[in-house]
């Protein structure tokens, strides 16, 4: 719960940057902040990482080692760079995993020249066009974003930095001036941003509070742009890939095996074509039928043990609905074994259909060898 002195502050907007403390400054923010995109709340999340710099947590060694970071008397000077960090690895992740619209951008415009109404072809942030090709063939970079920051923050993403800086930090740039985060600035890309220490020393101290409050108004605006389930779990940087329930895990075991205690079983999509032979369940993967990237969950009814190759080549596609009746008989075999306390078919197909229409691209996989036909959407 964020404190009500958060929600009640009446903000001051006479006073000048030395008057205003802090709690006001954010104060103000949470309670006037109106997005047409997701660059300002995602732009002060990564203004929150400052919060490492005098704690182990978060862990933003990578920025002095750049040299990103200069404390001078009580002000602390951050180069651009070191917000562009987590800026990026947030935007990359989610256009990469989870396909969320990010803007109020109209998916259509009208031509004034055809005189009729046309879809959009450019993605709803140009953030994007960074996370694709032609751009990261051009650069020698991958599809799949950096795992951890430091990594991000390497000489090698320098060049998307610079670009993402460019063209992505002037609305929010602008908008955190007005409100004062830190000192004025006469604007371009090259001059660091000036906190006072007193207000990282507030970001420090309230850290968890103000991550919770941020994340609140950023899962509020997403949810009214997308029609895609669990978005307050997929706007963290990092979504965590937790285990099976207790009951979960050890239902799972009875009938697939452990690492520990295996059974030779088929892979469930391919029955063995693409592995040749049963395998033990120490070499089967756990496979969720409807992609994790779409529901961030880790549940028995919605697991299979699938091989290497199918594991990999699915990745987050949808089973095709030859294979998902499959899925949907085991279950109902599993709900004759007393294993589900919470399950119903209706749902996991709404589920089905719903990733179908809303985020699921391309192909069915369908567990053949994918030089055979699949079906389509």
């Amino acid at each position: 719960m964020i404190p009500t002195i958060f929600l009640n502050e009446v903000s001051r907007y006479d006073m000048s940057i030395e008057e205003k403390t802090p709690l006001q400054i954010f104060s103000s923010y949470l309670e006037t902040a109106i997005f047409q995109s997701t660059y300002q709340p995602i732009f002060l999340k990564s203004i929150l990482f400052l919060t490492g710099y005098r704690n182990p947590k978060p862990d933003i060694k990578w920025g002095f080692d750049r040299k990103w970071i200069t404390e001078k008397g009580d002000v602390l000077e951050v180069k651009l760079d070191f917000f562009a960090v987590p800026f990026t690895k947030y935007y990359w992740d989610m256009f990469y995993n989870f396909k969320l619209k990010q803007s109020l951008a109209p998916d259509r415009y009208f031509d004034r020249s055809r005189k009729k109404w046309m879809p959009r072809q450019e993605d709803d942030l140009n953030i994007h066009e960074y996370f694709k090709n032609p751009y990261l063939r051009e650069h020698n970079l991958k599809e799949k974003p950096p795992i951890h920051l430091k990594e991000f923050s390497g000489k090698k993403y320098d060049p998307m930095r610079q670009k993402i800086i460019e063209k992505s930090f002037r609305e929010p740039l602008q908008a955190k001036g007005l409100k004062e985060f830190y000192k004025k600035r006469k604007g371009g890309v090259t001059e660091p941003l000036k906190f006072n220490i007193e207000m990282i020393n507030f970001m420090s101290k309230y850290n968890v509070i103000l991550e919770y409050a941020l994340n609140y108004k950023l899962t509020k605006y997403l949810e009214s742009i997308n029609d895609i389930p669990f978005i307050a779990e997929k706007i963290l940087i990092d979504v965590p890939r937790k285990p099976l329930s207790t009951d979960d895990g050890i239902n799972y075991a009875k009938e697939y095996g452990t690492k520990k205690e295996p059974k030779i079983i088929d892979c469930f999509y391919c029955k063995g074509e693409h592995c040749k032979d049963e395998l033990s369940s120490s070499e089967l993967a756990r496979d969720h039928v409807i992609p994790f990237n779409f529901r961030p969950r880790q549940e028995l009814h919605n697991s299979v043990p699938a091989c290497v190759n199918c594991n990999s080549s699915k990745h987050d596609r949808l089973p095709n609905p030859d294979l998902f009746n499959r899925v949907l008989d085991r279950n109902k075999q599993f709900e004759l074994k007393g294993y589900f306390k919470n399950y119903s078919e209706e749902e996991y197909k709404k589920l089905y259909k719903l990733c179908k229409e809303t985020y699921h691209s391309g192909e069915f996989f369908s567990g053949k060898s994918e030089s055979n036909e699949s079906a389509s959407i």
